[in-house]
């Protein structure tokens, strides 16, 4: 069938909202379903004076044309598949012993026949008989059956959570009754997804390369809120695409199928009631009976938003992804009819990607694990080199390195008590300075005020008073002097502050430390100033107690 391919790299968080979480949260897929991305082309494609009905009917509206999900991608570049439910695992801490079976494909101990851990079983292909007490594959991810190798590389994207805080519009900020909680779990950024649109023929094919041509594009829920930035990329054209690899043959009759769903699936009686009988779905629409002879199924709804309308879609009751059956057929059945089966799908909204299905896709009893590698981009952004872009940069940078510095300053004037402090009208003397000089951005007038033989030096009484403090085991005033010389010696106080992180390679401004000295000093001296009050106010209060027990006596 032809296929236009394509690849999909989260330059920001996504949301791609599922049917899940409190009413004010969203958590998204694990997946890009393919509504959203019918949804994106159709905003490409139609032009708002023309009727969308008529001028883009053919890629959009008739049926032929299917919308897959857009799973995540291999490490050479494929696409990954959901999990079969079939899939079972040993326990964690046992090893399950087997008899022997004469399986190739395990390495054997000695004397006996074990499954090692990383191994996986599958029921839709082992023998019932064969079945032993097994812990569910528990994993709602996907995975890659490399049959040559014997092996299943399993994976779960990764996504992360925000938390935010309603604000209110006009003041810009939360507000009493309006600073709701809630939380966003999105598809973290840096991951790569591989999606397909299956269409009739070429010319429609050359419609969707023209709409999914590499670009830069917002999908999802909150786009405007830091969320849903992607970028689309290697979009071509392939005129033999299979989903997956198939061994379709002429099926005999009376011999298993194995029928693995590949996305969620809809199934609707004459009625239009829903269920989750997929015989009866292929009776109806193939006119072949079959019966199940086992079946790893679950079941939960699904549903959508329509951005037009501004509301909800239906929900509806699907079969989840992964879903398997393992059928059986009175009568044979040829190859094309199998191929056809496999390529139209089943069941409802097949045109946003539902009712994919998968036949005889698994083909061996045991898979080996392997671990999915990757290779992220997390690197920064590059700025462009105008001004106005640099700057933001750079006061963002700043605002980021303040915060840093302003709790590493608290935590250097808590080390730092000064023993034998001046009086307190001293110590506000050489604040009032400090601060002053710390709108000159220049120190030099501390350093006058604590220098001996300078014209502008506190008199020889309040000098001694500050040479007679310690700080550290050092006087007072050789401690200010030296850090209002050298303020670069500031950041040996703000150790835990770390390095300055930088933004998209732009660092902030490297002159702080005149700032943060002066504030260094100041804040010791504050500290100084508290603690005689607070001693002033023990002593009197000692005091007043002292007398009110005399005037008792």
């Amino acid at each position: 069938m032809i296929a236009v391919t394509y690849r999909i790299t989260l330059l920001e968080p996504l949301l791609a909202t599922a049917l899940d979480g409190d009413p004010n949260s969203a958590i998204s897929h694990l997946y890009i379903p393919g509504s959203m991305i019918r949804g994106y082309l159709a905003g490409r494609l139609i032009d708002p004076a023309d009727d969308a009905a008529i001028s883009q009917r053919d890629p959009l509206f008739d049926g032929q044309t299917r919308f897959l999900n857009a799973y995540p991608a291999t490490e050479q570049g494929g696409r990954l598949l959901p999990v079969p439910r079939s899939l079972y695992k040993p326990k964690e801490q046992a090893r399950n012993r087997y008899p022997d079976r004469g399986r190739q494909n395990l390495p054997a101990a000695e004397g006996d026949d074990l499954l090692p851990e990383g191994y996986v079983e599958d029921r839709a292909i082992l023998a019932e008989e064969d079945w032993e007490i097994k812990k569910p594959l528990q994993i709602p991810g996907f995975v890659l059956i490399e049959a040559a190798d014997s092996e299943a590389v399993l994976h779960i994207p990764s996504r992360q959570i925000t938390i935010h805080t309603q604000r209110d519009p006009k003041a810009g900020r939360a507000k009493t009754g309006s600073g709701a909680v809630y939380r966003y779990e999105a598809l973290e950024k840096g991951q790569s997804f591989i999606g397909a649109v299956v269409v009739p023929n070429q010319q429609t094919a050359a419609k969707i390369v023209t709409g999914l041509n590499p670009q830069i594009a917002h999908m999802g829920r909150a786009a405007t809120a830091g969320y849903g930035r992607v970028e689309f990329s290697q979009v071509k054209i392939e005129a033999n695409w299979r989903e997956c690899e198939m061994a379709v043959d002429d099926l005999p009759a009376h011999q298993d199928l194995v029928i693995t769903l590949l996305s969620d699936t809809i199934l609707r009686n004459h009625k239009g009631q829903p269920h989750t009988d997929l015989c009866c779905a292929l009776a109806e629409e193939y006119q072949l009976t079959f019966e199940v002879v086992r079946a790893f199924k679950s079941v939960h709804y699904v549903g959508a938003f329509n951005r037009k309308w501004g509301l909800p879609l239906p929900q509806s009751l699907a079969l989840v992804a992964g879903s398997v059956f393992v059928v059986r057929c009175a009568d044979p059945i040829p190859t094309a009819t199998l191929q056809t089966i496999a390529e139209r799908g089943i069941g409802q909204q097949r045109i946003d990607g539902f009712g994919r299905l998968a036949i005889n896709w698994q083909q061996e009893e045991t898979l080996r694990e392997r671990e999915y590698r990757t290779s992220r981009d997390y690197s920064q952004p590059k700025l462009e080199s105008d001004s106005r872009s640099v700057q933001m940069a750079q006061l963002m940078a700043m605002r980021r390195r303040r915060q840093d510095l302003d709790k590493a300053l608290v935590e250097a004037v808590a080390k730092l008590p000064i023993q034998h402090a001046p009086p307190n009208s001293q110590l506000s003397r050489l604040r009032t300075i400090t601060r002053n000089a710390l709108d000159e951005q220049t120190l030099r007038k501390i350093c006058d005020l604590l220098t001996p033989d300078n014209a502008n030096a506190l008199k020889s009484g309040a000098l001694r008073k500050f040479e007679a403090a310690r700080i550290n085991r050092v006087p007072l005033s050789r401690w200010i002097r030296e850090l209002a010389e050298k303020p670069e010696n500031v950041r040996q106080y703000f150790s835990k502050a770390g390095q300055a992180v930088t933004l998209g390679g732009i660092e902030p401004p490297a002159k702080l430390e005149i700032e943060y000295a002066a504030r260094l000093i100041d804040g010791v001296l504050a500290q100084a100033m508290d603690m005689r009050a607070r001693d002033g106010a023990n002593r009197k209060q000692q005091t007043e107690e002292q007398a009110h027990d005399r005037s008792k006596i």
